[in-house]
């Protein structure tokens, strides 16, 4: 397996809000749930109020750059400030106006009490140990390396609020990526077995030792009102206590499941869609297969869905949509080939995952080169832009700017 296998990450939100519901006149509406920041934003890679820069390069539309450091994790955006994960354990946070690092903390082994340092898992990940992206409910970040360690810092402050070692065994030494996400208040971390963390103290809720980890991240949903997480691997869990609903639906491989409108859509060089229950029937959530196939190359980009159509490209830059009800498929060769280069895989690569943000795609390889695609079935010739510095690294979109990993940079493009 080469260092491309591991690299996709990904990372899904679910943000839960309080019903206005069952609430007297003369009683104060609860606090709203914080907003939490994930991987592509709110971690479906759909931003439709987004106004970002179609065009930019080295000399153009670059607002700001800043050394942070390499790494296949993704920036997140929190509040007024950037949030970035770089090998081999450096979590650095930005100013989002201008670019200034306000602070930068490292989760080394020797840090950690002597108890929990014999719990760390040693040897060397090809994907390194900081793959996965943070997550944060604006008041705090979290972060999961792959020797297992997951620690918690105040975003405003740099301080560290906790820091715990999980020591199961990993699946491959060739990768840990799998993101935290935030679900009911509950951090979800897929390390071999699926966690969830109490945000506070860092402390076991529940865990789930069925649902084995892979490369990617568990995505959440919604089945009726009850919170559910699904595993790449095909496994179906009750946010609320850790119970398996359903098992084998389906695998993604490299990539992330997303659920949306009742559909679940595992998009991976083979991909499966099924159709979710409306409510779950006991302990049991009976989830049925709408459409299977195989797309023509290896995949490692997390997939867009809307308004029916799924979007996804392979390694080797082949574009794919997919029309779930025609149950259709258009595919366009893009100018970002696999081929020789300096990439972090060692070549030109598609590692990052596909993000919508306004009224146009976005996928990126690992020299630098973007393409800017129109939604639809028919495939239009995209835009490209290139900077100098390339990543395997998904962007972040908010507002009217992009945030973009090249080499040891993260670059802010705004218009």
């Amino acid at each position: 397996m080469t260092l491309a296998r591991t690299s996709i990450l990904a990372l899904f939100l679910t943000a839960c809000a309080w019903p206005a519901r069952g609430f007297t006149a003369d009683a104060p509406a609860p606090a709203p749930a914080p907003a939490v920041s994930e991987w592509r934003g709110d971690g479906s890679g759909v931003k439709l109020d987004a106004e970002p820069p179609l065009e930019w390069s080295d000399k153009t539309s670059i607002l700001w750059k800043a050394k942070v450091g390499s790494g296949y994790s993704c920036p997140i955006v929190a509040g007024d400030k950037v949030l970035v994960l770089s090998e081999p354990d450096l979590l650095t946070c930005v100013n989002a106006a201008d670019g200034k690092v306000d602070w930068s903390k490292s989760t080394a082994v020797k840090d950690l009490p002597e108890a929990d340092q014999k719990k760390v898992i040693e040897g060397t990940f090809q994907s390194g140990f900081a793959a996965a992206t943070p997550v944060s409910d604006r008041t705090n970040v979290y972060i999961v390396l792959a020797n297992g360690i997951v620690a918690a810092y105040e975003i405003k402050t740099g301080n560290k609020v906790w820091v715990r070692v999980i020591d199961t065994v990993p699946v491959s030494m060739e990768g840990r990526s799998a993101s935290p996400i935030m679900v009911d208040g509950k951090l979800i971390v897929h390390l071999t077995d699926l966690f969830a963390l109490d945000p506070k103290t860092g402390k076991d809720i529940w865990r789930q030792p069925d649902a084995i980890s892979n490369y990617a991240t568990p995505c959440a949903g919604k089945i009726g009102d009850v919170s559910v997480i699904a595993t790449p691997n095909g496994y179906l869990v009750r946010a609320s206590d850790g119970k398996v609903l359903a098992t084998d639906i389906a695998s993604s491989g490299y990539t992330s499941p997303v659920i949306k409108d009742g559909l679940i859509y595992f998009i991976g060089t083979n991909f499966t869609i099924s159709k979710l229950p409306e409510k779950i029937a006991g302990d049991k959530a009976d989830v049925k297969e709408v459409w299977s196939d195989a797309l023509e190359g290896e995949v490692y980009t997390s997939p867009v869905i809307h308004d029916g159509l799924v979007y996804t490209c392979t390694s080797a830059g082949k574009y794919f949509v997919l029309d779930t009800k025609a149950k259709a498929k258009a595919d366009k060769q893009l100018e970002i080939a696999a081929g020789e280069g300096g990439g972090m895989g060692g070549g030109t690569m598609v590692y990052c995952s596909m993000n919508l943000a306004g009224k146009n795609l976005f996928v990126s390889n690992t020299e630098g080169k973007t393409a800017v695609l129109e939604l639809g079935m028919k495939i239009a010739d995209p835009k490209y832009n290139t900077l100098s510095d390339g990543s395997g690294s998904t962007p972040a979109f908010v507002g009217k700017k992009i945030y973009m990993r090249g080499g040891e940079l993260l670059y802010c493009l705004g218009k």
